[in-house]
């Protein structure tokens, strides 16, 4: 499926026939993969202590929400990071889970709020400009990087007492 160059936010400081071209896809695809990959071995399997437990006796064991919650927002943020493009609707789609995220990590209020009111602004300017482009890649940049450097999850895993029948 094509996208129209028009309509894209995230990748308009790029010229259309960059943004076109199955290479440019495919490489945006592998990056993801490599990141998601990187994060599920290293943070993710990393933190769950006794993941094969978890795997073979999932109802021993239970996940508090907010781990649940930060895992789905940090593995769709980062296809958010990666994706061929974004067109103005999908703001609202992950607009809330940024809060989480910021929180989830050891940055500063100020400066996340600095970041939230980029993001807001690059959203907000139609058409997209090559500019407004530039400082989504810098805000999502810098909230990955934040993610994959700082964010400690906590599992909270716990033994469930219950008797499953």
């Amino acid at each position: 499926t094509q996208f129209f160059y028009i309509w894209t936010v995230n990748w308009r400081l790029i010229p259309e026939h960059i943004f076109l071209n199955r290479y440019f896809h495919l490489s945006l695809l592998l990056i993801h993969i490599l990141i998601l990959f990187y994060v599920c071995r290293y943070q993710w399997l990393k933190n769950i202590k006794k993941f094969n437990e978890l795997l073979n006796y999932h109802h021993n064991y239970i996940l508090s929400d907010d781990t649940i919650i930060t895992f789905m927002f940090y593995s769709n943020f980062i296809g958010i990071c990666f994706c061929r493009s974004l067109h103005y609707q999908f703001y609202i789609w992950y607009y809330h889970m940024l809060y989480h995220l910021f929180w989830s990590t050891n940055s500063k209020d100020i400066v996340n709020l600095l970041i939230l009111g980029l993001i807001e602004s690059s959203w907000n300017t139609y058409p997209s400009t090559f500019s407004s482009s530039l400082m989504l890649h810098i805000c999502h940049g810098y909230i990955l990087i934040k993610l994959l450097c700082s964010l400690t999850i906590q599992t909270n895993m716990k033994k469930n007492e219950k008797k499953v029948k």
